[in-house]
């Protein structure tokens, strides 16, 4: 039998701003985490837990903020031109990370961020077959592969980690990332933005957590495995 790779699993939703900012900066740290880790993409879809989409002007105003702390985030804001291509859902999104990881679970992990950059700097419909289908070729997936086991339908497995992340873990936030030694740590850069919905979610603070995040990201690694 082969050795199994201890998994460090990132819950999240694929669409929320804290996580991007974090997964940011765990791409900062690659170097530096042990070759024997791999990085698991775990679905926390905030659309199941609250049964409603988040609303576009929440997602800005953290969006905006949490950018602030890393200049080189890939981030462009939505234009109202193409306000239209605003997904109503992801969890044709998630599907796709799930698929794709039933294929390659390291290009599972590289399709988890080419999603959320495709989201946040270039403004991709991520409801849509054929643009999910795009981003999986750009990591290095076969389209046609990607499409079959696309289609066979990974909404099952969405909902399970889903759940498994907000009711059975209990987490209070996404993200969230549980170490190879099962600790777990809720928005590990502490970075957190509060709005007022009685003034259409105007910011009314901004923390913005720990600085070094990333050295903490891959200091949490290192000792749980």
């Amino acid at each position: 039998m082969g050795l199994v790779m201890p998994d460090v699993e990132f819950f999240s939703d694929l669409h929320c701003p804290h996580a991007y900012l974090t997964r940011y900066r765990l791409r900062q740290i690659n170097d530096e985490v042990p070759d024997d880790v791999s990085f698991r993409s775990r679905c926390l879809s905030i659309e199941y837990d609250k049964q409603a989409p988040t609303p576009k002007r929440i997602l800005d105003v953290e969006t905006h903020s949490l950018v602030l702390l890393e200049e080189q985030i890939p981030y462009e804001p939505w234009p109202d031109a193409e306000i239209a291509e605003w997904p109503s859902t992801f969890f044709p999104a998630f599907e796709a990370v799930k698929a794709a990881e039933s294929i390659d679970p390291e290009m599972a992990w590289e399709l988890d961020w080419r999603i959320r950059q495709a989201f946040f700097a270039e403004h991709a419909c991520l409801t849509l077959r054929h643009v999910l289908a795009d981003l999986a070729e750009d990591v290095g997936l076969a389209r046609e592969r990607f499409l079959e086991v696309y289609d066979d339908g990974h909404r099952a497995q969405v909902v399970a980690e889903t759940e498994e992340g907000w009711y059975e873990e209990g987490f209070t936030h996404s993200p969230a990332i549980r170490l190879p030694d099962g600790s777990t740590h809720v928005n590990p850069g502490a970075h957190r933005t509060e709005m007022d919905p009685e003034r259409n979610f105007r910011l009314t603070s901004f923390d913005p957590g720990r600085e070094d995040e990333a050295e903490h990201l891959a200091e949490l690694i290192e000792d749980a495995v």
